[in-house]
């Protein structure tokens, strides 16, 4: 993406706010806020409100990556910002 490497941290398990701490450099790029999620069994729903409720806080659009043991990793984002970024390939 063209980031240093120091414009995109991630904020240890348990902080406050988005799991992804990005520079303003990255958030052009990148405008997402990112919550990340390891669980065998996930409540979707409620990781959707965390990562709404962090987004809101940063104006940036929520993102949520998830995966269980042994699995692939998956990305959950609201439809508008997936049509979003799909016209954008094109």
């Amino acid at each position: 993406m063209g980031l240093h490497p120091e414009d995109v941290i991630s904020r240890p398990m348990g902080s406050p706010g988005s799991d992804l701490i990005t520079s303003n450099a990255a958030r052009k790029t990148f405008p997402f806020s990112v919550e990340c999620k390891r669980a065998e069994k996930l409540s979707i729903y409620a990781a959707i409100d965390q990562a709404e409720a962090n987004a809101e806080k940063d104006r940036l659009h929520p993102l949520i990556v998830f995966r269980k043991n042994r699995s692939r990793a998956y990305v959950t984002l609201r439809l508008d910002d997936f049509i979003a970024l799909w016209k954008n390939l094109r």
